[in-house]
């Protein structure tokens, strides 16, 4: 019984050894996919960096991702994360557990709340709450409404701004607000024309003239 148990953990030990070897080793990897199914690329990256992943069941499909090279580990998940977004499937983090699921399901689950801005890379869905000092939010989010991507959104609250979105699209969001919350902006209320602007080079005021006032004629050599 005891040689039993200690040849279980010899090989239990070996396993543990060969599989840590395997995993220092893998450092980068080739990620080129032609029209791949979705489930097969997760796949790849899950048994390459030993991360669990959660698929729903509505993550199906195929994608295209050429990257010639081998590239790293860090790469290969933007790349995912790239891949997924333009499938409108967002790859959220829930404990050490990674989970696919449709960009819309995930908006009300899973995003992590930021305050400040995160890396661009890699994509992924997330909510930002911005805080204005000098312009009102209930009048950036009616007159740029536009901002949000499809799978976005944008709710004013106070002097804050709760948005959700890609995380590419939260960076360019966010260098809009920066110019508009300004001191001195100034929002004309609705169809209200704003005043004309002065022209830069004004033509001259005209001469007035009188009634007895005759346009000058301007002689020349041998005019008669």
């Amino acid at each position: 019984m005891l040689l039993k148990l200690l040849l279980s953990l010899v090989v239990f030990t070996t396993f543990l050894f060969t599989h840590s070897a395997v995993a220092e080793r893998v450092k980068t990897l080739k990620f080129n996919f032609l029209n791949a199914e979705i489930a097969n690329v997760i796949s790849t990256y899950a048994k390459a960096s030993g991360r669990k992943f959660v698929l729903d069941s509505s993550v199906r499909g195929k994608t295209t991702i050429l990257s010639p090279g081998e590239v790293s580990l860090e790469e290969a998940f933007s790349l995912l994360s790239i891949a997924m977004a333009i499938n409108q499937f967002a790859i959220s983090e829930q404990g050490d557990t990674l989970v696919v699921m449709s960009s819309r399901n995930a908006q009300r689950s899973l995003l992590p709340v930021l305050t400040e801005l995160p890396p661009l890379k890699p994509e992924r869905l997330l909510t930002m709450v911005f805080t204005f000092k000098h312009v009102p939010a209930d009048e950036i989010n009616r007159r740029l409404r536009i901002l949000p991507s499809k799978d976005g959104e944008m709710t004013p609250f106070g002097n804050k701004m709760i948005v959700t979105d890609w995380n590419t699209n939260i960076h360019r969001i966010a260098k809009v607000m920066v110019e508009l919350d300004q001191p001195g902006v100034v929002f004309s209320s609705p169809g209200e024309a704003l005043p004309p602007q002065p022209l830069l080079n004004p033509p001259p005021p005209a001469q007035p003239q009188t009634p007895h006032s005759r346009p000058s004629a301007t002689s020349t050599p041998g005019s008669r």
